[in-house]
């Protein structure tokens, strides 16, 4: 058995907090002990704790890379608990104890895009992630790429693309309630978009979109589900649309909402690889987007979806308004999306490759007689 200590320091369920979830929804439980280590009162305690796994909350441990305060703490833990992996989700902190306290393996996942770097930071980036890294997983090969221009070195990043738990597709009579619930009519298509609020994720550029279409005369209604800092400012920009937008605000089980859609967009200005659209595949939904980062290892140009050049709205509107138009590219699309979600992007699969990644690692280290 391996004994895996995951850490994050999320107090809301965000993209590391969903991989998480997904992950301990799918491991093998005769293979890996898993622990999570997590701030008090985080909101995914008791999502983590449903699925049967302990939780260490630590008090007083702040959302951020570098934490100072909770070194000490999280260097406790990992001595008293002797895990034979640490695995971080962008915490520095966790890196920085785990070596203190000598964890054998020490694996990052880079969740989200590595920016650029100037020679002083692609020096800093190759100490840092050879020092505190033994293993740096992209979860895109965009991210990977990104991750080694960045300074970190290539034979220390691997590519395990986000796993999610796939769901039955839903049945008719869940859309139409789920219609019914947004007093969207049977006859009325939609054009929806999923992300937090926040402006990396381009939902600014989403309503640009929708107004387009709707000078353009097309009948669609639009929905927006999220939260975020931007929420007021994207109202305010959305006012013109009426009745023809929808903010639905969180959304539990997003799944339900992606199968009602007849077309997600995804506008993002960065995205490591796009989790919603995988989501949204799954449920045989076609995704129309702008080509950024790792969205085009999901939305396959012309076989799962639609991309077009980053910022140019007008053909994001046209890319909507073909799949609308076209009832057979829908079905397509989404059929030849669902395969694709099923072969590379399942929990299942996602949690093996991890599985035999730790066992690698440590093999390695035993051979070292580290």
């Amino acid at each position: 058995m391996i004994k895996v200590l995951h850490v994050l320091t999320d107090k809301n369920v965000g993209g590391a907090g969903r991989w998480l979830l997904n992950e301990l929804s799918a491991f093998d439980r005769e293979k890996l002990i898993i622990k999570v280590i997590l701030p008090e009162g985080s909101a995914l305690v008791p999502r983590v704790r449903a699925n049967g796994i302990e939780v260490i909350a630590l008090s007083g441990m702040a959302e951020s890379s570098w934490d100072k305060a909770s070194l000490g703490a999280l260097r406790r833990v990992m001595e008293h608990e002797r895990p034979d992996v640490v695995h971080t989700h962008a915490s520095l902190t966790a890196r920085v104890a785990a070596r203190l306290a000598k964890v054998p393996v020490l694996v990052m996942t880079k969740h989200c895009r590595q920016e650029p770097a100037g020679i002083a930071g692609r020096i800093a980036n190759g100490i840092v992630n050879r020092t505190l890294s033994d293993c740096v997983i992209a979860v895109s090969d965009a991210v990977g790429r990104q991750l080694v221009a960045a300074g970190t070195p290539a034979q220390r990043v691997v590519t395990v693309y986000n796993g999610i738990a796939v769901q039955d597709i839903s049945s008719p009579d869940v859309t139409a309630a789920l219609r019914k619930t947004l007093a969207v009519s049977p006859d009325e298509p939609i054009i929806g978009c999923a992300a937090r609020l926040e402006a990396v994720k381009g939902v600014d550029r989403f309503i640009e979109m929708a107004k387009l279409l709707v000078r353009r005369g097309c009948t669609a209604r639009f929905i927006v589900c999220g939260t975020g800092s931007e929420e007021a400012r994207l109202h305010q920009m959305a006012e013109e649309l009426g009745e023809r937008i929808i903010f639905t605000g969180f959304v539990d089980k997003i799944e339900q909402v992606l199968a009602a859609m007849d077309v997600l967009v995804i506008p993002s200005r960065h995205e490591a690889l796009c989790l919603t659209g995988i989501e949204a595949l799954a449920m045989q939904t076609p995704v129309c987007a702008f080509d950024v980062d790792g969205v085009g290892e999901v939305v396959r140009d012309g076989e799962t979806g639609l991309l077009v050049r980053d910022g140019d709205t007008d053909a994001l509107a046209g890319a909507a308004e073909r799949l609308l138009a076209d009832d057979a590219l829908r079905k397509r699309l989404g059929t030849a999306g669902r395969e694709l979600v099923l072969r590379e992007f399942d929990a299942q699969t996602m949690a093996r490759k991890l599985e035999t990644l730790y066992a690698s690692l440590l093999e390695k280290k035993k051979g070292r007689g580290v």
